[in-house]
């Protein structure tokens, strides 16, 4: 007997969802549905978002057990690296199944969420393909996320960036002081990088790539944009730990309270596909890692060591 954790981050038929559970029920297995509350075309409020994954669930329940199947459910955050961490908290599932369409070489990143998931939690996943399904992880770069600016039209000088400017952060680091913040108008944009390092920063499922990770030390300006097709974010911490040696809490993520790491910069609010933000701190020398500390991404792969010069 096995607790399973049933990800079913998808629209369409579930016929084939239907059959495996009915399997695993068999064997005595408890089955727990999750549902992240993925955005849809339609949605565009957290409560619609909820709504139309709770409907999803209720349907999902009701088709499972008019096949004999008991299983019970919940809706989860709409990151489903974030929903499945959540409910493993809760269930501390033994593995998981995943629904996904049929793999074809079409948008084949996108269909991978059963093996990112797999890496990330380290428990076994099923990937269960069912014939017309939508996975909604895989759109969610084409559904996008409100509350972010675009980043500039092709062509665009740097200077059209639109960015956002935050309130700053004073933080005291190894003696020396550190000034981090995240611009906000583009009409401020010039002034505030001025004199900064401009180093550019791409992020994307599973990667970080900086353009130059051995600096000069004084102000450097982090340009990072997301080429998705997941959120990410981007978090810098001075450490003598190395990038893949980062320690970690129990659910796998950054431990970020540890001793061990000095907290330097944080973009704040998720990055979303397809946007751009400016981070900028005045650095001493000394070794620093930036990572994606969102559920299962540092894991992933998310993650690189920078070293500023003297």
């Amino acid at each position: 007997m096995a607790d399973v954790l049933v990800v079913a981050d998808f629209v369409g038929p579930h016929d084939a969802l239907v059959a495996a559970a009915k399997k695993r029920a068999a064997a005595s297995d408890a089955l727990h549905l999750l549902v992240p509350a993925a955005p849809l075309p339609h949605t565009h409020t957290d409560g619609q978002r909820e709504a139309a994954a709770r409907e999803r669930l209720t349907g999902l329940l009701d088709a499972l057990n008019q096949s004999g199947v008991h299983a019970d459910g919940e809706v989860g955050d709409p990151n489903v690296f974030q929903a499945v961490a959540d409910a493993l908290r809760r269930t501390n599932a033994d593995d998981l199944i995943v629904v996904t369409p049929p793999k074809t070489g079409e948008r084949r990143d996108h269909l991978d969420i059963a093996d990112h998931l797999e890496r990330a939690f380290e428990r076994p996943v099923q990937r269960i393909e069912q014939p017309g399904a939508r996975l909604l992880a895989g759109h969610r770069a084409e559904v996008g996320f409100a509350s972010e600016h675009p980043g500039p039209p092709a062509g665009a000088g740097i200077a059209l960036r639109n960015t956002m400017i935050g309130v700053a952060a004073v933080i005291a680091l190894c003696g020396a002081v550190v000034l981090g913040y995240v611009l906000h108008h583009h009409a401020n944009r010039e002034a505030a990088l001025r004199g900064a390092q401009r180093i550019a920063v791409t992020e994307h499922d599973f990667r970080i790539q900086v353009a130059n990770p051995s600096p000069r030390a004084g102000k450097i300006a982090f340009l990072v944009a997301n080429g998705g097709p997941s959120a990410h974010e981007f978090v810098l911490f001075k450490t003598a730990r190395p990038a893949a040696g980062m320690p970690l809490g129990s659910d796998g993520n950054i431990d970020e309270g540890s001793p061990l790491l000095n907290d330097v910069l944080d973009s704040g609010s998720d990055i979303t596909p397809g946007k751009e933000r400016d981070l900028i701190a005045t650095l001493p020398a000394g070794h620093y890692v930036a990572v994606c500390n969102l559920p299962g991404h540092y894991r992933l792969g998310m993650r690189v060591d920078i070293n500023v010069s003297g």
